[in-house]
């Protein structure tokens, strides 16, 4: 697989390097993917930011919650249960 391959599918760059998946966050409930919002300067070897650089241009920040859940999906359940109508009986 060529390098402009890689560049294109972040899929495929982290299935070509796997140990770079822990600086990939995935929202449990809509399969987001983007990297950790800490994600250093460098990953790897020091003074070596092919990795990082890499992920960022493969991927924006993403946030998750404790549960695993990005800001969309937990705006969009707020939502839900706020519009939801009142299930008392």
């Amino acid at each position: 697989m060529s390098w402009s391959t890689f560049l294109g599918d972040g899929e495929s760059y982290l299935a070509s390097f796997p140990k770079l998946n822990r600086w990939i966050n995935r929202c449990v409930a809509c399969g987001r993917v983007g990297h950790k919002p800490e994600l250093p300067e460098h990953v790897g070897q020091p003074h070596f930011n092919l990795g990082a650089s890499t992920l960022r241009r493969l991927f924006e920040p993403l946030e998750v919650d404790e549960n695993g859940v990005c800001d969309q999906c937990q705006l969009a359940n707020e939502r839900l249960k706020a519009n939801a109508p009142d299930q008392q009986a």
